[in-house]
């Protein structure tokens, strides 16, 4: 009861959350400092779980139906560069982050790549 009094005096309980007997509240402790300027780019963004990484493959058009190789490159979610570099294998369907925090690049061939959060190669299969 004195929570209560307390919360609709002061106004607090809007920003807390109730889980069973825990409170919590989500706090924003920085801003994400990209621009994604996506203009004549053909781009595949997945983000990580639970504030995780951040992977864009980027790649611009060349002409018409041609695209320049993508270009990989892994944030942090404050936006430190920890990965930019050169897609070297085939062209990428799909990519996500795994609850292990390894990221899945999906081809169109069906061969699946797994980078650690660097961007650095784990394995394929």
């Amino acid at each position: 009861d004195l929570l209560i009094i307390a919360c609709s005096m002061l106004n607090l309980c809007d920003a807390w959350t109730v889980l069973g007997d825990i409170y919590f509240r989500k706090l924003t402790l920085y801003e994400l400092p990209l621009s994604l300027d996506l203009d004549g780019l053909s781009s595949k963004v997945a983000f990580g779980k639970c504030g995780g990484n951040i992977a864009f493959l980027k790649s611009t058009q060349v002409s018409v139906e041609k695209f320049s190789n993508p270009q990989l490159e892994i944030r942090t979610a404050s936006g430190k560069v920890v990965c930019d570099r050169q897609w070297k294998d085939g062209p990428v369907i799909d990519m996500g982050w795994t609850m292990e925090e390894e990221l899945l690049m999906v081809q169109r061939s069906g061969r699946v790549t797994i980078l650690d959060l660097m961007g650095k190669y784990v394995s394929n299969f």
